[in-house]
């Protein structure tokens, strides 16, 4: 990955400020965030307990969701058995899993933001998102040398090393299918590309006109 997509991690991860003029650091060291922790008199074993419920939820969530890639509530239910469904503080938003532990305003807030990555509020989002702090501090946060743009740049760079022909300015309409099996793409000028496979990355929701 390096030879195309510089990367590096970051720190701290970012910084909170508050309208009082109180400044935050995130850092995944618990060192360094005990230090955080300590600037505003939150109680450092309640971060910690925090982040170790965190952590369980983060290993629940890991051990089906994201390593079995589980997609229905069937899905789900055989999986995991009715039994672990209650370990996933399935009755509390985030927010009053983030408030049951810390007892700041700001560490509320700080752990409440993690919310950021699915574009909800933590205070109607379902408390297992509190599992992304641990996934946030475990696997880190990176940095693109020179901007995101360098993503598409260097795969583009790759598929260009392994023959893969990339159209541009080519708008595809339509995914067309024949007996429940995508056959391939319609383009705005009625060519139909087939294609074994169709990836596709638009919202499951299409865009509504004027949102």
């Amino acid at each position: 990955m390096s030879d195309y997509i510089p990367i590096r991690t970051i720190r701290p991860h970012w910084r909170n400020v508050f309208d009082d003029g109180t400044v935050l650091d995130l850092y995944p060291e618990p060192e360094r965030m005990a230090e955080e922790v300590r600037k505003v008199g939150e109680d450092l074993d309640a971060v910690q307990a925090f982040l170790r419920y965190s952590a369980r939820l983060y290993d629940l969530v890991d051990w089906g969701y994201f390593q079995q890639g589980l997609d229905t509530v069937a899905d789900f239910r055989a999986f995991y058995g009715l039994a672990t469904f209650p370990q996933f503080d399935l009755f509390r938003t985030m927010h009053r899993g983030v408030a049951r532990h810390v007892r700041t305003k700001y560490f509320r807030d700080v752990f409440d933001f993690f919310v950021k990555y699915v574009g909800s509020s933590a205070y109607r989002a379902p408390a297992f998102m509190n599992c992304l702090p641990t996934l946030q501090f475990r696997h880190d946060l990176w940095y693109v040398d020179g901007g995101m743009y360098n993503i598409a740049r260097g795969l583009g760079r790759l598929m260009q090393e392994l023959g893969i022909t990339v159209h541009v300015g080519t708008e595809v309409v339509e995914i067309r299918k024949a007996n429940a099996r995508v056959t391939g793409v319609g383009l705005t000028d009625g060519t139909l590309v087939s294609a074994d496979f169709v990836v596709c990355n638009m919202e499951v929701i299409p865009p509504i006109a004027g949102f």
